[in-house]
């Protein structure tokens, strides 16, 4: 099961085809809805979805996590069939304390009945969701990708027409989300008889209870990275409703919803990536690094240029999306463009501390960055709203990118080189003619011209050449599969 370069770009090429249509269908609902709704009623929908999804990690404690790389350690059936046994039955009461303390936070923020009956419908679809969530990650311990395409690919598009129908019909927020818990319910019961039907269940295999609790304490850290990052992500949304108007709510998250939108696509080289690097952080540690860079590499020379593409052109975006009444969102956009940048740094660094068994100082750098988001919050949404949270966002997503780049560096033992960031930042200068305005047909020329140079100082700068294009594509070309073992899935 080591590093193989085509079977990662087969598992990439699911998750990419797969959430490059769901991200379309979400993005095209996500206009509908906005629209639809408006600002207010999009707050409260914004923050029915924010609230549960903050808590969300109580259902799950960093279960599938742990799973995933200790699967991907050992990949036999026996062994993955022991942890879908004991990891259904866990998921039961663990559901059971998120639906409680989701509910006393709802009483202590004092939240009026109709939220919280919306607050309580989604999080009976972040409930049907978790359980889903085991399957998937069975496959994706085995570098299997499929199931996890299949179902997001279904869900996508099954909530997409619900929600078509939905303002067709002119439904109010709780008819709509009441539909889609439905749905999800219905969908993962369809899901669990296929699942079942390729691995079996064995009530006598089952753990004690005591080995159970064993088992979520050795979970913890990754619960902790689970539990900051849906704070993190969560938290300004949660705090715009208390400190503001629902209605800067909607238009924060409007301008936010674009930037998750973009957001998903490294995203999707972490989770595919994440099971090779479990194994060969125990195998090959030279490759387990050298891989780590390279792709942390390709994700900032893909990604970079939407960063700034997105602050230039955020008024235009806004305002053809969802229209004059959202104008208020260009700036929230303009200033998140930067905290997408951040995100962009960070993500190959997470992913390489989680494999490295360095999960608690994950959850380390997540907690101070939350800590310094609250702070912000606290002093910026009274006075600026939304642009506040814009403005938090942005520096919390900058300590969680600087602590993940210098964790890796201190407990991995690799050396920033200095050479490579004076190239890097030689590289960028082109692209900061984005953060001026040019009208007209010179303007976007000049904008194109800038993107040229921006190429062509890649490979002057020697920060990719012919050469490693040619080697990553014979190396793909010559890749085999992984022969499996007896007793492994087949």
């Amino acid at each position: 099961m080591s590093f193989n370069l085509r079977k990662f770009f087969k598992n990439l090429g699911y998750l990419f085809s797969v959430n490059m249509l769901s991200s379309a269908l979400l993005f095209f609902q996500g206009i509908v809805l906005v629209r639809y709704l408006g600002t207010e009623n999009y707050g409260v929908w914004s923050l029915a979805r924010s609230l549960p999804g903050m808590l969300f990690v109580l259902a799950d404690l960093g279960l599938n996590s742990l799973i995933l790389r200790e699967i991907a350690h050992q990949p036999s059936r026996q062994r993955t069939e022991h942890f879908f046994s004991n990891a259904l039955v866990m998921k039961i009461y663990l559901s059971a304390a998120f639906v409680l303390v989701l509910a006393g936070v709802l009483t202590v923020f004092d939240y009026s009945r109709q939220v919280a009956v919306l607050v309580m419908l989604s999080a009976i679809s972040y409930i049907v969701v978790t359980f889903a969530e085991i399957v998937i990650v069975l496959f994706k311990a085995r570098e299997d990708f499929k199931w996890q395409a299949i179902y997001t690919f279904v869900q996508t598009a099954g909530i997409f027409i619900i929600v078509i129908l939905n303002v067709f019909f002119k439904s109010s927020v709780f008819a709509i989300l009441l539909s889609i818990a439905i749905f999800q319910a219905i969908l993962f019961l369809v899901f669990m008889i296929l699942a079942v039907r390729l691995f079996k269940f064995n009530l006598q295999d089952l753990m004690p209870f005591s080995q159970q609790l064993a088992l979520l304490k050795k979970a913890i850290p990754f619960a902790l990275i689970g539990i900051m990052s849906n704070f993190f992500y969560e938290v300004d949304t949660v705090m715009l409703s208390k400190m503001a108007h629902y209605s800067d709510v909607g238009i924060f998250n409007a301008a936010n919803r674009l930037i998750h939108a973009l957001i998903m696509f490294p995203l999707f080289f972490g989770q595919v990536l994440f099971p090779s690097l479990s194994y060969m952080y125990k195998n090959d540690f030279r490759k387990f690094v050298d891989v780590v860079l390279s792709f942390e590499k390709y994700i900032i020379i893909l990604m970079l240029p939407f960063c700034v593409l997105f602050y230039r052109f955020a008024d235009v975006v806004i305002l053809a999306l969802f229209g004059d009444k959202y104008a208020a969102a260009i700036a929230p956009l303009k200033i998140l463009s930067f905290a997408l940048l951040f995100y962009f740094l960070a993500v190959s660094f997470t992913v390489a501390l989680n494999a490295g068994h360095l999960e608690k100082k994950v959850a380390l750098i997540l907690s101070i960055a939350a800590t310094v988001k609250i702070i912000l919050n606290f002093i910026l949404i009274p006075r600026f709203t939304f642009i506040g949270a814009s403005i938090s966002a942005v520096a919390g997503e900058m300590i969680r990118s600087g602590g993940a780049i210098l964790f890796f560096s201190v407990f991995l033992k690799y050396r920033l080189k200095w050479i490579s960031l004076w190239r890097v930042s030689l590289v960028l200068l082109p692209l900061l003619v984005f953060l001026f305005r040019f009208h007209g047909i010179p303007g976007y020329l000049l904008y194109l011209l800038s993107l040229v140079v921006y190429v062509l100082l890649l490979f002057k700068a020697g920060l990719i050449s012919i050469w490693e294009i040619k080697l990553a594509w014979q190396r793909f070309l010559t890749s085999e599969e992984a022969v499996l073992q007896p007793g492994d899935l087949p």
